[in-house]
């Protein structure tokens, strides 16, 4: 059995750290949402299972990616974070649910027209 090219065998925080990093490089306005509370109380405001990374694209449209490893078991925020991302892609933003590579995230871009080549 053959892998996908751009299937990534690394950790999530690796994936995650690569694609903030690509996506700051492209002129992106983009940021590691570290909403991960394991560990921690939840305080405050912050919504339950937002995004990994979050941004602003050109005209102002929301970017929010969700970064997995691939063939990683669902976890217990899985719901929050489909529900979350799901208000967010009916609302507009550009939502990439499943972000297994750096290179899934830049042809969703390039698909939508943020970036060329």
């Amino acid at each position: 059995m053959s892998l996908p090219q751009d299937l990534d065998l690394r950790s999530e925080q690796s994936i995650k750290k690569d694609t903030l990093s690509a996506l700051i490089h492209l002129g992106i306005l983009a940021w590691d949402n570290r909403s991960n509370t394991i560990g921690r109380r939840r305080r405050g405001t912050s919504n339950k299972g937002t995004a990994d990374i979050l941004g602003v694209l050109r005209g102002g449209r929301l970017l929010a990616v969700e970064v997995k490893r691939p063939g990683a078991p669902p976890r217990a925020n899985e719901a929050a974070q489909k529900e979350w991302l799901a208000k967010a892609d009916a609302l507009g933003a550009v939502v990439i649910e499943r972000a297994e590579s750096v290179g899934m995230v830049l042809e969703r871009l390039r698909a939508e027209g943020y970036i060329s080549g």
